[in-house]
Order: structure tokens, then sequence, then C-alpha cells
């Protein structure tokens, strides 16, 4: 007699899905602190000079990037545009940015990336790491956000 598997399997493959991405997230975000943190790294230097001028930058430095190609993890970026985000009351003093703004990118090449995970975006002779999200829609099947605060 053979059983019938009924809902309980789905169950179990979502919560192995969510434990196989949280491992994801973990061994990536691990990648990119050890290649952050390298001495053999001979550009350390560099490469923090670089990535200060994108990581700290205000929505008005990205809005005139609009178009610009990034490339992260085998996959190309085009950031399509930039938003304010609306937030009440007073920023606090520990804050970097005048305010907060999410910046669009839609995937051009490798298919669909995973999101809510850390990539080293490089563009030109900018390098940063950006924490991305799926913002799929039927409209926009490859997009992605990041959100800077």
């Amino acid at each position: 007699m053979s059983r019938i598997q009924g809902p309980s399997v789905r169950r179990r493959h979502v919560v192995g899905g969510l434990c196989a991405s949280g491992a994801l997230g973990a061994f990536a975000f691990a990648a990119v602190r050890t290649q952050q943190s390298s001495p053999a790294q001979t550009s350390a230097t560099t490469t923090q000079v670089q990535s200060t001028t994108l990581a700290t930058a205000e929505m008005d430095r990205w809005s005139r990037m609009v178009g610009s190609e990034f490339t992260t993890a085998g996959f190309s970026l085009k950031l399509m545009g930039v938003q304010a985000l609306n937030s009440a009351g007073v920023r606090p003093p520990e804050v970097t940015r005048d305010a907060a703004f999410v910046a669009i990118f839609d995937v051009l090449s490798g298919g669909y990336m995973p999101g809510d995970l850390i990539y080293r975006m490089t563009s030109r002779s900018q390098v940063l790491d950006v924490f991305l999200n799926n913002a799929f829609t039927p409209q926009f099947p490859r997009r992605m956000h990041a959100v800077f605060n």
C-alpha cells in the first residue's frame, strides 16, 4: 500500500528552502567579509577609498548615475531609477545621509538573481557592498531594490 503525501511535504520543502537560503545568505555574507579583510589584497586601501564614494553618497549622486551598469556575482544590472523614501521626524545623528532612498535596478544578464543578500557591486571604478532584495513584478520580472538610509 502506498502512502499519499499531503501538505506536510510542501511545508517540509518550504522549511528546507528557507534553511538553505539562510545558509546561502550567511555564506555569501561571510565571503564578502573575508574578501574585505583579506591582507593579501594589494589594493585594499584603494578599494576602501573607492567604495566610500557611492557607499555613503546622497540621493542626488545616485540620481546622476541612472542608466549606469553594475556587475556582481556574474550578473549585469542597470540602475533604472532612484526614489526618495518618506520618513517623518528628525533623523538620528548616527545616520550618514540626509534622507533615505531606494535605488532601483534591473538585471540585464545572468537570469534571475537571488535576493536578500549582500553583493559586492562594481561600476566603473566604484566598488561597494549592497544588500539587494527582489522586487519582481509581472511588469518588471528582473527588478532588484537597494535601500540606503
